[in-house]
């Protein structure tokens, strides 16, 4: 009996438990994570309104809140999954431990990828249009009052051949080959 077998027989605990305990340790890091993100917002908030350097969105709290939400929940939820998941291959004969540890950091970094993404676009953001105000180029022309001179439906529409394409590999394998040295020059 070895070491590792000795402390799991001690603790007795199975691989999703063990997961969702590595898993509370990975939930204090996103805790962690979100506080400083909120703290850093709202310190960058407060120097640029007083200082009048640009516009920075003041904090939502209720932002910070739903992303750590969402991060906990891919957290749990995934530690649980994957750790089921691995009870079906070879993981299941690896250390319990062992396991649960790659299962938090993978579980960790979606989480925490998740929670940095943004899930929609801040109030300042909506404001702007999406496009750009310089009206594109179309392809089929324009008039200078900026209409179409042809309707799009009105161009006719891409004939097919019955000959397939030829590529560059078709064209040199059908192509005789050309002799070398000094009867080709």
């Amino acid at each position: 009996m070895g070491a590792a077998e000795s402390a799991e027989g001690r603790w007795g605990l199975s691989l999703p438990w063990w997961s969702l305990a590595i898993g509370v340790l990975t939930t204090a890091f996103l805790v962690g994570l979100a506080l400083a993100l909120l703290v850093m917002h709202a310190l960058t908030f407060g120097f640029t309104s007083v200082a009048g350097l640009g516009s920075v969105d003041e904090p939502d709290v209720d932002r910070y809140e739903l992303a750590l939400a969402g991060g906990i929940g891919t957290n749990v939820f995934g530690a649980l999954g994957l750790s089921r998941l691995a009870l079906r291959t070879r993981a299941a004969a690896w250390p319990r431990v062992l396991t649960a540890l790659l299962i938090a950091v993978v579980t960790g970094a979606l989480a925490t990828a998740g929670m940095l993404t943004p899930g929609d676009r801040p109030p300042a953001a909506r404001r702007r249009p999406l496009t750009s105000t310089r009206r594109r180029r179309q392809p089929w022309g324009s008039t200078s009052s900026g209409r179409s001179a042809v309707l799009p439906s009105s161009r006719p529409a891409a004939r097919r051949s019955r000959r397939p394409r030829t590529t560059a590999m078709t064209r040199q394998a059908t192509m005789p080959r050309r002799k070398s040295g000094s009867a080709a020059r």
